[in-house]
């Protein structure tokens, strides 16, 4: 695994590895998961600490075209959640 000098920054200031947050650890707690599923549509409240549930980041980097494609959009409703 290569590291980068801002991740050995990010260890030493945090004490903890630069990587995708996929465990609960000391500062954030996972409440929820989506499974990947080919062409889904997930909407979540934006002001939720959130991040991809990435276990292997080695498949991130499959040939051109096989890869992930991400859509990011932001909507905002007038009525409050239920």
């Amino acid at each position: 695994m290569r590291v980068c000098w801002e991740s050995a920054q990010f260890e030493a200031k945090y004490g903890w590895i630069a990587s995708y947050m996929t465990q609960s650890n000391a500062h954030f707690r996972v409440i929820g998961r989506v499974a990947a599923r080919w062409n889904r549509m997930i909407f979540y409240d934006g002001r939720l600490f959130h991040s991809s549930d990435i276990t292997d980041p080695a498949k991130l980097n499959d040939p051109m075209g096989m890869g992930r494609l991400t859509v990011n959009g932001f909507f905002t409703c007038t009525r409050p959640a239920q």
